[in-house]
């Protein structure tokens, strides 16, 4: 970030020093993050990195990483089916006690792109619409080049991700709570105020357990309409294949054994993981995403939770740690304005 992106605040504020543990949001040399002010900052005006909101979105990226024991993550993308899953005892229901029966489209790429543009464009840096001070950047994680820079221990982390637990961080600590920062912005909320605290995903496996399940759930916290108003599902990329996205995005109806048995096709992952966002959803919300981190699909059941409305899958954009970015197919918004436009739908502050 270059120097004239810097501006000195009104007094009264505190100073733009924080400690981090992890990734500093802000160019290198453009701010300093420590766990306490140097001496030259505290001789200094205080000073507020100001940044584009709507650029930050619409470039960033989820970050490459690498895991011991996997095949390399540009690999993975590639990879068109998955190991098979294994029976999972836990998800076996009696015939006709998931309703789901259908999953058909969303709608047109192009149409649901214009809606999500049309929302993300409120937020575009203008004379009317001024950049965001820097104070609301320390959770803005993703990589964004020019915008977000790595520390050596970010670094030591997705060069050697070990196990279940690292993917969790991975999600949770850079893409979500990221995305959560940056809807706390648009609403205009207080960090701290009681409100804020329901915008925060939370991981919640109990909703739909099973011995060694390949998911994680995690959930928006309930509102007065709903007891889950999103569920975010993710599947490592080396245990969902594109494939198995394509599958599971497919227009399809399921007969009575398909969704109780989980056994009736060749390549049973896809209907599994409707199993589970059925358990999750019925009688307690209808909006949902779910990913295998390279591939995103968004979607809402109906009011019985008998049908799903899909959209195709949209390709994420990965950033290496130089900043560069490894470019997937464009559909006319990023997975991260989408995924960002979906946070307010299901919190009733955008129409689907």
């Amino acid at each position: 970030m270059s120097r004239n992106q810097i501006a000195s605040s009104s007094k009264g504020k505190q100073p733009l020093v924080t400690e981090r543990s992890f990734a500093s949001s802000a160019a290198e040399g453009s701010f300093y993050y420590a766990a306490s002010p140097p001496a030259w900052a505290q001789s200094q005006p205080t000073l507020y990195v100001r940044f584009d909101l709507y650029k930050y979105i619409t470039e960033c990226g989820l970050p490459a990483f690498n895991k011991a024991g996997v095949a390399d993550l540009l690999a993975l993308r590639d990879m068109k089916r998955a190991i098979a899953w294994p029976q999972f005892s836990e998800l076996k229901r009696a015939p006709g006690v998931r309703v789901l029966q259908q999953i058909v489209s969303a709608g047109d790429p192009a149409v649901i792109a214009a809606c999500v543009k049309k929302y993300m464009l409120q937020f575009k840096t203008s004379e009317q619409q001024p950049p965001v001070e820097g104070e609301e950047m320390p959770s803005l994680r993703l990589p964004c080049h020019g915008m977000t820079t790595f520390e050596d221990r970010d670094e030591a982390f997705f060069t050697g991700m070990r196990n279940e637990d690292d993917m969790v961080m991975l999600y949770k600590h850079y893409l979500l709570d990221s995305v959560t920062e940056a809807v706390r912005i648009m609403s205009r909320l207080p960090r701290h105020a009681p409100i804020t605290d329901t915008l925060r995903l939370r991981i919640t496996n109990r909703l739909c357990p099973a011995h060694h399940g390949k998911w994680d759930i995690f959930v928006l916290g309930k509102d007065a309409f709903n007891e889950v108003p999103m569920v975010v599902v993710f599947v490592p990329p080396w245990e969902f294949g594109s494939e198995d996205i394509d599958q599971f995005a497919a227009g399809q109806f399921f007969g009575p054994n398909d969704l109780a048995t989980l056994d009736t096709k060749e390549h049973k992952a896809s209907d599994i993981m409707w199993a589970v966002l059925h358990d999750i959803c019925k009688g307690r919300g209808y909006k949902f995403v779910f990913t295998n981190y390279h591939r995103w699909v968004f979607g809402t059941f109906d009011e019985g939770w008998t049908r799903a409305s899909v959209t195709e899958p949209y390709d994420a954009n990965l950033v290496d740690l130089t900043g560069a970015s490894i470019a997937a197919p464009y559909k006319g918004c990023n997975v991260i304005e989408i995924l960002t436009y979906w946070f307010q739908v299901a919190r009733g502050f955008q129409s689907d």
